[in-house]
This record gives C-alpha cells, structure tokens and sequence, in this order.
C-alpha cells in the first residue's frame, strides 16, 4: 500500500514547519523542514523492513542539515491556491546521495 501527505504549521512566532511522508513497500520516507532565524533545518528519516523479502532486516536511518532554502517550499499550500500535488523522485535521489546510494 502506497500513501503520501504533507502538512504545514505555523507556531506562536510565525515560524512555519513543514513535513512530507511516504509510505510505500514497508518503508516509510519523511523529510520534516523546520524554519529558524538564518535558514531551515532539514532532518530525514527512513525506517521500516521490505515487505517483499520474508527475513528483511528492520531498517532505520536518520539525517540532518541546514539549508538556506526550503526544500519543500513548493509544496506550500499557504503560497499556492490550487490543491497540492508533488512527488519525492528529487528528495529520493538526494536522500539516496547522502545516503551512499542506499535506495529502497
């Protein structure tokens, strides 16, 4: 089963947040954006087992960076008034290059 979604929050400072998740094959993907004074913190987790192989092995991979730009800012639907659609072959390909060419 195949899912994805997206969500953006705003706290009590107007500092906005953003999350995007994708479940797919017993693997779930989320890149959580958090805005802050001089730019966005980014952090990446991949977790989950491949539903395909019986004794697949639990996977669980966590990273973090900054970035001077929001990598999920087009996906902001404060910023566009039509309904949302995106695709994460560009974060996957990026997760994938941080990763060491780890793909699922």
């Amino acid at each position: 089963m195949e899912s994805k979604s997206i969500s953006v929050r705003t706290d009590s400072k107007m500092k906005k947040s953003w999350s995007m998740t994708e479940q797919s094959g017993g693997f779930t993907k989320e890149l959580r954006v958090r805005e802050v004074e001089n730019g966005f913190i980014c952090c990446i987790n991949k977790y989950g087992r491949d539903e395909k192989k019986k004794d697949s092995e639990y996977i669980s991979e966590d990273k973090e960076y900054i970035s001077k730009t929001n990598p999920l800012a087009d996906n902001d639907p404060d910023e566009k008034e039509e309904e949302v659609e995106f695709s994460l072959k560009g974060i996957d390909s990026a997760i994938s290059d941080m990763m060491g060419g780890i793909t699922i």
